[in-house]
Formats: structure tokens, C-alpha cells, sequence
């Protein structure tokens, strides 16, 4: 018994005769279907067994309003390393240089044992060549980059922060024939499909 197919689907399987694997974006553009059509096509040559859709996730990243100011100016216990890497100063000083992120640098920068406060006054212990979080910086910029291209336990640190990352999952599809629909033979049958 020869199965029935309705228009769509004969346009969807013709061209992906001709084209291996496509987005259901391109197979608009080519079949010059609307996106229902499309999406109903698939659908449908789907439960008959015709396509097989492989669907995808990437995450991307770009840097949030803190995240490109730490960027320009570096992160902010980096910030208040500098200010004390020559010489102590006292906290109403780093408070007055570092303004609102003078909260979160000392609490990371005690947290990690790379200063020491005597008093009134705060000097540098261990200066670090490189802080969590700086690599991802430095690699996103102002740009938007793959999760797959940044080091995991760098990122981990900056996802934690609030506003330092903006997170954006593009999930595509690429449909593509089964092996029995690439024999088929769609010009000649009959339509009879009921719209």
C-alpha cells in the first residue's frame, strides 16, 4: 500500500532530496512554506517515520552591566590589590577609591588570605597572577562567546556574581530524511491528502 502525501511534505521531502540537513528556517526559504506549514510538515513526516530532527542547545555568554565594568577596570578585589600592592592604606581611603565595591573586594580578598588589616590599615599579603574570574572577563570582552570555548571553574566564579553575565541558549533543529524517505518517490504520487 503506497502512502499519501499531502503538498507540504512532498515539498519538504523534495528538498531534502537535494539539501542533506537543514533548519526549519532554510527549508522555509526553499520550499517557500510558512513556518506552520513547516513546523505541520515535519510533524508529520515525523510520526511516518520520513525525518529524523536533531535538535540542539549552545550557551552563549556576554558580559552584564558589572561584568564590562570589571572588564574596563578589573575585578574589584583586583582593584584593591593595586590600590595596596606598594603601599597600606586605611579603609576609609579604599572605601573613598573603590566606592561601592568596596564591600564585596575585602570580603573576597580576606575570604582568599591575600591581604591583612592591622588596625585602621590594610596591606597586602599575597598578590595572585591571576584571579577567578579574569580569564572569562578578559575572553568574553565585549563580545558574545561559546560556554564550550570557556574553562568551567573560571566561569563558575563570574556566574556567581550578580550582573557580570548574560546568559543566551540558541537551540537549533536540523531536520534531515530517513533512510527510507530518501528512496521515495514524491513527483509522481497522488496527493489525496485532506487539508
Amino acid at each position: 500500500m503506497s502512502q499519501v502525501f499531502h503538498e507540504i511534505e512532498k515539498k519538504i521531502i523534495s528538498v531534502l532530496k537535494t539539501e542533506s540537513k537543514l533548519t526549519p528556517e532554510k527549508l522555509e526559504k526553499l520550499t517557500q512554506l510558512s513556518p506552520d506549514q513547516i513546523r505541520r510538515g515535519i510533524e508529520w513526516l515525523k510520526l511516518k517515520e520520513l525525518a529524523i530532527v536533531n535538535e540542539s542547545k549552545n550557551t552563549n555568554f556576554s558580559l552584564g552591566k558589572n561584568g564590562l565594568e570589571s572588564f574596563q577596570k578589573g575585578l574589584p578585589e583586583r582593584r584593591l590589590l593595586d590600590l595596596i600592592k606598594k603601599n597600606s592604606m586605611t579603609i576609609s581611603d579604599l572605601q573613598k577609591e573603590l566606592g561601592s565595591v568596596f564591600g564585596p573586594a575585602m570580603g573576597l580578598a580576606k575570604r582568599n588570605d591575600w591581604i591583612s588589616s592591622n588596625g585602621n590599615e590594610i596591606s597586602l599579603k599575597n598578590y595572585p597572577s591571576s584571579l577567578p574570574g579574569e580569564k572569562t572577563l578578559k575572553q568574553i570582552g565585549e563580545g558574545t562567546i561559546s560556554e564550550s570555548i570557556l574553562e568551567k571553574n573560571d566561569l563558575a566564579s563570574l556566574l556567581k556574581r550578580p550582573d557580570f553575565l548574560v546568559e543566551n541558549i540558541v537551540k537549533t533543529k536540523e531536520i534531515r530524511l530517513s533512510k527510507n524517505a530518501q528512496t521515495l518517490d514524491v513527483t509522481s504520487s497522488d496527493s489525496g491528502a485532506i487539508d
